[in-house]
């Protein structure tokens, strides 16, 4: 997969900049203010190719999940029979302005009613309760955690084979993602702590410039 290529892309570029700067750093021949400015400048080159393979990777894992999301829940395809989709869709806004009205009155249990749609075999009712009965949900977390478990498992059983399998396949992804988050977390802090310790290195320039502001005085001891 092309996120796990970045993200050893990713480790490669940081060993290498390591290993150079280790070089620099033990260059018997360079002041340490040379070494500062030659490992300022590998710095610069990393970091920018670092973020562009961050950036990379990050757009690279989000475009897979969005692709194998796309293949568990395709968009409704639009059939033939245009007339008994229209009438579907004019009941659909009929039972809307039912649910709205037993809500306005406190009758409505968007929980209860999803499971009574689901136990009659109502699909439009049922399928109007799972876009809109979010809306009408209490503050109470746990009715919310358990309107979201229906809703997932009605979605299960009108998946078809194809789409289960790529669920299944969505859940292991995004697993997979969060790990690989993680571990680009860890490398991104390290990489920053580093990155901060060369760029606080000081330069040629950087000691050229406090010996003016000190009038020259820089290293005789004051």
């Amino acid at each position: 997969m092309a996120a796990r290529h970045n993200l050893k892309t990713i480790n490669a570029l940081r060993d290498r900049f390591e290993a150079q700067v280790a070089e620099v750093e033990s260059n018997p021949d360079l002041t340490q203010a040379a070494k500062a400015g030659r490992a300022r400048e590998l710095a610069e080159g990393f970091q920018r190719a670092y973020l562009a393979e961050k950036v990379e990777l990050t757009e690279a894992m989000e475009q897979h999940r969005r692709n194998l999301t796309r293949k568990a829940y395709p968009a409704d395809t639009i059939g033939n029979d245009v007339q008994r989709e229209l009438l579907e869709e004019m009941r659909g806004q009929r039972i809307e302005r039912e649910i709205h009205a037993q809500a306005e009155g406190g009758g409505f249990d968007p929980v209860e009613a999803l499971k009574d749609a689901r136990y009659r075999g109502d699909t439009a009712r049922q399928a109007v309760i799972e876009r809109v009965g979010k809306r009408y949900l209490p503050q109470d977390s746990a009715y919310h955690k358990e309107f979201a478990r229906l809703v997932e498992e009605a979605r299960r059983e009108r998946m078809t084979p194809a789409q289960l399998s790529a669920l299944e396949e969505l859940q292991a992804f995004e697993h997979q993602q969060g790990e690989m988050s993680q571990a680009l977390g860890l490398t991104d802090r390290l990489v920053q702590d580093r990155l901060r310790g060369v760029f606080a290195m000081p330069t040629p320039e950087d000691r050229r410039g406090l010996a003016a502001a000190t009038g020259g005085q820089l290293g005789q001891g004051r």
